[in-house]
């Protein structure tokens, strides 16, 4: 990772320790000093409004992290007891105590490797698809019963179109029937994106969280437990194992001189195939559904700021995310810095920068009012690497309306989608757009799970994609 020289640091107003709240001091203003270690946030985000502040690493050989993760410590060994049968070998951890809206858990970290969801292939399940769901032709496997209390998930890759991945929970089952319906908002937001009356079809679909031994590095969970089979075979039980308990771990509004220097952000989620309507994208991760969840149709970032000014991100390093985004801002921000980062083992993309309009009906977007406009992002010599890896559809690096983004310098590799993607609206919005630079840029190993992206996707007037306005190179 890139670091950067500072001014001279000015002296720590707040010094403090893993052990101590962030939250008390998070509005105080003044230089807040992280101790080494991980300094967890207990399933609430770090509300941001106050006045001028810089957070950085008291030691900056050994970088603080924020976390939104839960330490699970309690494995217990499957036994006849404790788990279904088969499950010998596999361990199991108590979600006691965990909100139940973060349930059952999406992700899982082991030892700092990423857990793989157990999985199995639409095509394998001999399913039809009558309204509303998918009924089994043939005997039905014993995960069904317990497939609504579990919401099993269900994702087309690049099947309803080569550049989304929609994702649909199962919300009840009738095991007579050998049947289980899915989120009705879901559902009908997969016709609206199919369109043609077409229904959503379970070939070509996958769906993960499936109850049923898991193989090695795999897990599954309900909503009381998680089950999860070591890699390599071994007894012991899992150590360093963590899962995300929040969506945010830090939201900012107004802020005016913020500087985050040499701060590390971990363990989010995201919970929006669970919620009504589920996710279902446009592209880059932009929502379709109707209506928007309350939080909008844009995708938020674990890190989100808005309406800011002069903020920068300075030797950060976001890794194991769960969310749509690591870092969103936009809303009106202007003279961004995000320099020097290091982005890794993500969910979805790295950054998103502006908004593409769907939220405001382009009000933002087509504003001669400058201080409405997203402008003077800086984002250079940040190095992305696995990113995409559950939100595949979205780009690492995501722009939508915004003027004067000088995007340089950065090393991309092995992302699910795009690498770098500039603009919106088809050069259908003549947006406020222009002035934007995106040059110099390493991109490797992109479109890893989707198609009919690019290394870079830049709209009209840079080079291909959707309103990055004049002068934009």
């Amino acid at each position: 990772m890139v670091r950067f020289a500072l001014p001279a640091e000015a002296p720590c107003t707040h010094t403090i320790a893993t052990s101590d709240s962030l939250h008390a001091v998070v509005n105080s203003g003044g230089v807040i000093c992280l101790e080494p270690g991980v300094h967890r946030l207990g399933g609430r985000p770090l509300q941001i409004t106050g006045p001028p502040t810089v957070w950085r690493s008291s030691d900056s050989s050994n970088p603080a992290t924020i976390s939104g993760g839960a330490q699970l410590l309690d494995w217990y060994p499957c036994t006849d007891r404790t788990c279904p049968p088969g499950y010998g070998g596999a361990f199991t951890h108590s979600m006691k105590g965990i909100d139940a809206g973060m349930l059952p858990v999406r992700q899982l970290w082991v030892a700092g490797v990423r857990a793989t969801r157990r999985t199995v292939a639409g095509a394998a399940l001999n399913l039809s698809f009558p309204h509303g769901g998918f009924a089994f032709n043939g005997a039905a496997p014993g995960w069904l019963a317990s497939a609504g209390a579990d919401e099993v998930e269900i994702r087309w890759p690049s099947v309803i179109e080569n550049w989304i991945e929609p994702r649909c929970v199962v919300s009840s089952v009738n095991v007579s029937a050998k049947a289980m319906l899915l989120d009705a908002g879901c559902y009908a937001n997969l016709e609206a994106r199919i369109g043609n009356n077409q229904r959503p079809r379970p070939d070509g679909a996958f769906f993960e969280n499936v109850a049923g031994p898991p193989r090695a590095g795999e897990f599954h969970a309900t909503r009381s437990a998680v089950f999860y089979r070591p890699l390599g075979g071994t007894a012991s039980p899992p150590r360093d194992a963590w899962v995300p308990i929040q969506e945010l771990l830090l939201e900012g509004s107004g802020l005016r001189g913020h500087t985050f220097d040499n701060v590390g952000f971990e363990y989010s989620t995201a919970r929006q195939p669970s919620a009504p309507g589920g996710y279902v994208e446009t592209q880059s991760a932009v929502l379709q559904n109707a209506p928007c969840p309350p939080h909008g149709c844009e995708p938020r970032g674990a890190v989100s700021l808005g309406a800011s000014r002069n903020v920068s991100f300075l030797g950060c390093r976001f890794r194991h995310m769960g969310s749509v985004y690591a870092l969103a801002i936009g809303g009106g921000s202007r003279g961004v810095v995000v320099r020097g980062c290091h982005f890794s083992d993500l969910s979805g993309g790295a950054l998103k920068l502006a908004s593409v309009g769907v939220d405001d009906g382009n009000a933002r977007a087509l504003s001669n009012d400058t201080a409405q406009w997203d402008s003077d992002y800086v984002v250079e010599e940040n190095v992305v690497e696995r990113a995409a890896l559950e939100w595949r559809g979205a780009s690492a690096l995501f722009a939508g309306y915004v003027a004067r983004l000088s995007l340089q310098h950065n090393s991309i590799s092995e992302v699910g989608y795009t690498g770098i993607s500039l603009g919106w609206g088809w050069g259908r919005v003549h947006s406020f757009a222009r002035d934007n630079h995106v040059r110099h840029n390493r991109l490797s190993g992109v479109m890893r799970a989707l198609n009919d992206g690019n290394a870079r996707r830049l709209e009209p007037g840079a080079e291909h994609a959707a309103g990055s306005g004049p002068g934009a190179a």
